[in-house]
């Protein structure tokens, strides 16, 4: 009977993907914001869907950071999307990371955030982290944002509720304001 009540009455456990192109910053924030151990996963998601999908968690009471790279090609990432989910379930939030340094990356982190953002409904919160501001030529949190379409997509009927912050991994700056 006990077993029972505690099953019904355990707190849920919650899943936010962290994503982004490859040399964001996912890792260095897993570790800044010292959510717990940080592990490399990438036979799981070899196993699981066929694909090569490094993934890196972190962990904090009930809720679980789950961070990978997305692909640049289309169908590579579908595919990486489609891995993370079947292991991990639907996320409860979105995390996406740019390297707001690399201007000529934002057309791509733009197609592969649409992408990201069209496998979640549109009730699934978005946090985009314009991450290395402490970096010469950084683009500021509103102009990454709007880079990357965040301001076209709030003005929609169904926007997804969404905040863009600045980051810095080295000093932690952003990171738990989000």
């Amino acid at each position: 009977m006990g077993s029972i009540f505690s099953r019904m009455f355990a707190p849920k456990h919650t899943v936010i993907f962290m994503a982004g192109l490859a040399g964001a910053g996912k890792t260095t924030i897993l570790y800044k914001m010292k959510l717990g151990a940080v592990s490399v996963d990438s036979s799981a998601a070899s196993a699981a869907a066929g694909v090569a999908l490094e993934l890196e968690q972190a962990t904090y009471k009930t809720t679980r950071v789950v961070a990978f790279d997305l692909p640049d090609a289309e169908a590579a990432c579908a595919t990486a999307l489609a891995a993370a989910v079947s292991i991990h379930g639907t996320a409860a939030a979105l995390i996406f990371v740019v390297d707001a340094t690399d201007h000529g990356s934002f057309a791509g982190a733009r197609a592969r955030l649409e992408q990201l953002c069209a496998a979640h409904g549109a009730a699934v919160p978005l946090l985009l982290f314009a991450h290395k501001q402490d970096m010469p030529n950084a683009s500021n949190a509103p102009a990454t944002a709007a880079a990357l379409g965040l301001a076209e997509a709030a003005e929609t009927a169904q926007a997804r509720p969404s905040v863009a912050l600045g980051s810095m991994g080295n000093t932690g700056e952003g990171l738990y304001e989000g």
